[in-house]
């Protein structure tokens, strides 16, 4: 975990990435949220994406997709171990 927390410190968003993103809109009390950025001209199929990313990553729960607009989608899981699980692989 001391790892993906270094990697994270190296992170940053640029003032245009940064805008108009509320992380908190959607969000559940007592889960955990990832965020990605699909680059591509075409517009992400949430579904599509639920649907591939689930038996991919073998979760002990669900998760939830999300679309947060500009091709960001949001992965809430209910589990830190899961989260944890999915940023190692």
């Amino acid at each position: 975990m001391e790892e993906i927390t270094q990697s994270w410190k190296r992170l940053s968003l640029i003032e245009e990435e940064g805008r108009n993103l509320d992380l908190t809109q959607n969000k559940r009390e007592g889960s955990f949220v990832l965020a990605a950025k699909f680059f591509s001209r075409c517009s992400v199929n949430i579904e599509a994406v639920a649907q591939i990313f689930c038996p991919l990553w073998h979760t002990r729960k669900e998760f939830e997709v999300s679309d947060a607009g500009n091709n960001i989608v949001l992965f809430d899981f209910e589990l830190k171990a899961d989260v944890e699980k999915v940023l190692l692989g």
